[in-house]
């Protein structure tokens, strides 16, 4: 839960589509699947897989759509859904959005009362997501004041501080007072902290890019203490890394970051799950690098081993794998093999006979496709449709 939770964060991008009424419709189907799901005994994975596409659809910029979905996850994640959507437009529109959002930050606040969940981490989840939309509009003070003196777990350490600090903006002359700051947090080697911590670090790396000096120091901090953190994060650390440099039109630097982070996932002994998971990332860095010969090669490399050896992947994460291959071949422009690779990642959840897995593959499928795909292919969305129609127990 916390690995994917930062990997969220290190990922997380506004999507270049628009929320067109075919990915919004699709969103809302999904949605609908999950809520198929009867709450005794699914209410976790019922409302994990309609908070994830309440994600989808503010990241298409569908706000509405996604609060009224919101509002209907049955458990504490509500509140979570309440205060992204208040985040998101008070983003996007400012303070004069306050009143449009202060309901659901209200209804966040109340689901986050210790009366009302089960697990206190479930509440300074919802308070650090209030958080965050209160630092949106510059409201500091309030920010910090709804987790002081709450109990944290350690990934939830320094969420809110790195949000202010970045929403207050790093100028060059204290730069160094903040590298200094999370080099220290980086020291502890407490793996969720420095997670965080590599998050902030990457927020400067993108900001002073054209600063070669601060630029080097910040890459090398995040190398110098990483140790312990997951090596999955370590790649997409290095992903992360080198899309700053595409961004930067410094291709040198993206290739290079591209050639380590390939090495690293050939030398580290991954699974075909894994290994497919990864690569493909780095074969989308290299295209943007220039490389497009070699990573076209790459995410073909991906598709054979998957087809050669997805006995040895584990029936419920194969959908979630191809969803991965897929994403590669459409930052390629390769919609047709994209295409492919959904559906024959969904069929292996089509196939199962009960319908749990049946929506958690729906629900992977339309929030990556509807996010990445440049436009609608028929057959993949009549796929998706004709097995939610039929969703039933067992589940």
């Amino acid at each position: 839960m916390v690995i994917d939770s930062v990997l969220a964060g290190f990922l997380a991008v506004i999507s270049h589509h628009s929320a067109d009424a075919w990915r919004v419709d699709l969103l809302e189907f999904a949605g609908a699947s999950a809520e198929k799901l009867p709450l005794d005994p699914h209410i976790r994975n019922r409302s994990v897989a309609m908070l994830d596409v309440v994600d989808a659809l503010l990241e298409l910029g569908a706000t509405s759509e996604a609060k009224q979905l919101g509002d209907r996850i049955p458990d504490w994640r509500r509140g979570m859904a309440h205060a992204r959507y208040a985040e998101a437009v008070l983003l996007r529109d400012g303070k004069s959005s306050l009143d449009l959002v202060r309901p659901s930050l209200e209804i966040a606040n109340n689901l986050a009362a210790p009366e009302r969940v089960e697990q206190e981490w479930h509440r300074t989840d919802i308070l650090i997501a209030i958080s965050k939309a209160w630092t949106a509009v510059g409201d500091f003070q309030k920010a910090k004041a709804l987790i002081e003196g709450e109990q944290l777990e350690d990934y939830q350490v320094g969420v809110v501080d790195s949000a202010v600090a970045q929403a207050k903006g790093v100028t060059s002359s204290n730069v160094n007072e903040r590298l200094l700051e999370l080099q220290e947090t980086m020291r502890l080697q407490l793996m969720d902290r420095s997670q965080t911590a590599i998050r902030s670090l990457l927020g400067l790396h993108l900001q002073f890019y054209s600063d070669e000096k601060i630029r080097s120091e910040i890459e090398s901090s995040i190398k110098a203490g990483w140790k312990g953190v997951p090596i999955e994060i370590q790649i997409r650390t290095l992903i992360t890394l080198g899309n700053h440099a595409v961004q930067n039109s410094d291709l040198e630097n993206a290739q290079r970051l591209a050639a380590e982070a390939d090495g690293m996932v050939r030398s580290a002994n991954f699974t075909p799950q894994w290994f497919i998971r990864l690569l493909a990332p780095v074969a989308s860095l290299k295209h943007a690098a220039g490389q497009e010969g070699a990573a076209r090669q790459m995410l073909d490399e991906c598709r054979g081993l998957f087809d050669a050896a997805n006995n040895e992947i584990n029936p419920v994460y194969r959908n979630r794998t191809m969803v991965a291959l897929a994403e590669g071949y459409l930052s390629v422009g390769a919609s047709s093999e994209a295409f492919s690779a959904y559906l024959a990642g969904f069929e292996h959840s089509a196939s199962n006979p009960n319908g749990r897995p049946q929506m958690q593959a729906i629900v992977q499928v339309a929030c990556s496709y509807a996010i990445h795909a440049e436009s609608e292919n028929k057959e993949v969305s009549a796929r998706l449709r004709s097995v939610g129609d039929t969703l039933s127990s067992p589940w």
